[in-house]
């Protein structure tokens, strides 16, 4: 029955439960009867979320990975700056392989 949904039926239900994203599916999910595929538009809805998910998760991680990145970059400017270090500050900060080696020595990781 949800296999073959009646074009009508379907928008009524798109509308009825407040999911304009059924309405964007329709070229996606009609069926060779001309009718609507109600479990394909389903599946699909939740692909998009996930996705959307996905990417969601993605940029809170960069977010909370560059606010960790400027976080730890000013505990060790701090400690470098105290210990008149700033030479070696500016080396951490243009040269990467140095970083770790900076960053374990002032014991900020």
């Amino acid at each position: 029955m949800y296999k073959n949904l009646a074009l009508d039926a379907y928008e009524a239900a798109a509308v009825f439960i407040h999911k304009k994203q059924l309405l964007d599916l329709e070229n996606i999910v009609r069926t060779e009867e001309g009718g609507m595929d109600m479990c394909k538009a389903i599946d699909e809805m939740i692909l998009e979320g996930e996705l959307r998910g996905e990417q969601r998760g993605e940029q809170r991680g960069e977010q909370i990975g560059e606010a960790r990145g400027l976080d730890l970059m000013g505990r060790l400017a701090k400690r470098m700056w105290e210990e008149g270090k700033v030479k070696e500050f500016i080396e951490f900060a243009c040269e990467q392989d140095r970083r770790d080696d900076l960053l374990k020595k002032y014991e900020i990781i």
